[in-house]
């Protein structure tokens, strides 16, 4: 129900908001104090929003 242009699905239980994004490490994202790990049917998501 989140606006797909500010959020994006990274696990079953955590969508992003890419632009709060601090670092991208293995399959862990970091937004300030908090890990959110990235699912392994949401990597692609990822590694698009990298390019």
């Amino acid at each position: 129900m989140l606006p797909k242009e500010d959020f994006l699905q990274v696990h079953k239980s955590f969508a992003v908001a890419p632009k709060h994004i601090k670092s991208i490490e293995g399959n862990r994202i970091f937004i300030s104090d908090y890990i959110i790990p990235i699912g392994k049917y949401y990597k692609a998501n990822v590694t698009r929003l990298l390019k």
